[in-house]
């Protein structure tokens, strides 16, 4: 209750920053009817760098956007932790606030979703762990979220500037549904960041530190006979346990990541080339029991990331390239407990860590470039845009349990393009079409997992069914196809006030002749 208060306060101040910012604005140049967030973070990297401290460089007006969505998706192309169908809807609310040294940005989100004949999903964030607590019953999950994030930067001096930024998500997720999960989840991200300027170079430096939890409980009350809870270690090998009427069980998974990254930028007038360097360790452990004394899995997260872009702004033409390199190894470890006496109490009994056992490693490493051309009638008035790009993803997975090995390794390529024509028919009006296509090819060579073990391990043993969905899921040859149509009027032209609708649909169409459907509309009030 205490959150929902503290995140109704934050919204309303929010909200009254915006309001502010409304009324501030009133002699705003007209170019800002085209701003969009998309294209303020394509001209100003530092929007969505990791130090906050660059939006003191921030050269736009004050930009402000308040509206809701509604997202829905079906088909029978899924994985097999995949809701059938599933729709969300909810309000978002985002600005950019320049007053004199001091920059401001902040958003808040709120989001409900409903998912369909939802099975194997643990935690809130699908894949948020390794070693989930899992079931198989079919259920409908209904999930309630908060997202607030808030930057502030300041300007020390014309060279050196100051900025911190902190992001809070909560949620809520409950299957409605006999055994019944529910989890409630929160995460906070602290980012302290400097930059300084030299001449044409900008460098900077930022710290984050990231703490997320996921606490789950089970509860059984018998309406069937039959059940089971699953507890997974990686590459579908899992043990199987029984639940019988009034069972309650008790999860939760504890996320630490500290790091930090380096930025180092090259503006010229109308070209610059931003880099960014990062890197995170994060510790995750996992505990169980009701009182959560008892640690059964501990994973070590290891994540590198470069991202670069470039910005060349022409008089009629402007060109946009980015590159991303990202790579996460993870490894997990199978926590040896004792059940033994406390010292020096007569009846009470704890379990006690003895050693742990690297059971399940991960790599994966993945490229991402992309070009973006934009013909413009003004400086922010495009005639029309095209963005090409190529992805490449390789994952390498190892499970390992004395003497067996068990192994995974699967390259997913990915070429799309996307194609975007403005036009103004009237003063007061301004639409978009867009569309694109994409071909993602995966190994698919029919070979989920190598190893010439039975898979029968005692206790553990392997879900072929779901390494197979899996397996097919991430490999198999698809096209997507997307459409999309936005529209904006200008409510008052003079002080840039606008009501923006937006429409988008995808679909994925694999080789198989599976299918997927994504469909989303939103709304804003722009000011």
């Amino acid at each position: 209750m205490k959150k929902r208060y503290i995140i109704i306060i934050g919204a309303w101040v929010l909200c009254s920053f915006l309001t502010f910012n409304m009324f501030a604005q009133a002699n705003d140049k007209s170019e800002k009817t085209d701003y969009t967030i998309e294209e303020i973070q394509l001209r100003a990297p530092w929007t969505i760098s990791d130090n906050v401290s660059g939006l003191a460089y921030y050269q736009f007006q004050d930009y402000a956007s308040v509206g809701g969505f509604y997202n829905s998706e079906s088909g029978n192309y899924r994985n097999y932790n995949s809701a059938e169908n599933l729709y969300n809807f909810g309000v978002a609310v985002q600005a950019y606030k320049k007053v004199n040294k001091l920059l401001f940005y902040g958003d808040f989100t709120y989001k409900y979703d409903t998912k369909k004949n939802q099975t194997w999903l643990g935690t809130y964030i699908p894949d948020f762990t390794t070693n989930p607590m899992l079931d198989s019953i079919p259920g409908k999950v209904l999930s309630e979220s908060y997202n607030m994030s808030g930057k502030v930067a300041y300007a020390l001096t014309n060279k050196t500037a100051l900025g911190i930024g902190i992001d809070y998500h909560t949620a809520t997720m409950a299957k409605r549904i006999d055994g019944r999960n529910s989890n409630v989840f929160s995460s906070i991200c602290v980012k302290p960041g400097i930059t300084h300027k030299s001449g044409n170079f900008t460098t900077g430096l930022n710290l984050n530190y990231k703490f997320d939890v996921d606490r789950v409980t089970y509860d059984y009350i018998g309406d069937k006979t039959g059940k089971s809870i699953y507890y997974m270690e990686g590459l579908f090998f899992m043990a199987k346990s029984g639940i019988t009427a009034t069972t309650i069980l008790n999860r939760a998974y504890f996320l630490n990541s500290l790091g930090g990254a380096l930025q180092l930028d090259y503006n010229n007038n109308n070209f610059e080339w931003f880099n960014e360097f990062e890197m995170n360790y994060g510790k995750f452990n996992n505990y169980e029991g009701a009182s959560l004394t008892k640690k059964y899995s501990r994973e070590e997260l290891l994540n590198y990331h470069y991202g670069s872009s470039i910005k060349f702004l022409g008089d009629n033409i402007n060109h946009f390239i980015k590159l991303n390199l990202n790579s996460t190894e993870r490894a997990s470890y199978y926590i040896i407990n004792n059940y033994e006496q406390v010292p020096g109490e007569i009846k009470s009994w704890g379990y006690y860590e003895k050693g742990s056992v690297l059971r399940y490693m991960t790599s994966t490493k993945e490229l991402d470039v992309a070009y973006r051309f934009c013909y413009k009638k003004t400086d922010w008035k495009y005639n029309f845009n095209i963005t090409a790009g190529f992805n490449k993803m390789m994952n390498e997975k190892t499970y390992k349990i004395f003497p067996e090995t068990y192994s995974q390794n699967y390259t997913i390529n990915t070429l799309y393009i996307n194609g975007r024509k403005y036009f103004y028919p009237r003063q007061k009006n301004i639409f978009e079409l867009e569309a694109g296509v994409a071909f993602l090819k995966g190994s698919d060579d029919g070979i989920p997992l190598k190893s010439e073990s039975s898979g029968n391990l005692g206790m553990l043993q392997l879900n072929r069914r779901l390494l197979d969905i899996d397996y097919h899921y991430q490999n198999v040859s698809r096209t997507i196809f997307n459409v999309g149509a936005r529209y904006r009027h200008l409510l008052n032209p003079d002080k840039n006030y606008a009501l923006e609708f937006c429409l988008k649909y995808h679909k994925i169409i694999t080789k198989n002749e599976q299918e997927r459907s994504f469909l989303s509309f939103s709304t804003n009030y722009v000011f």
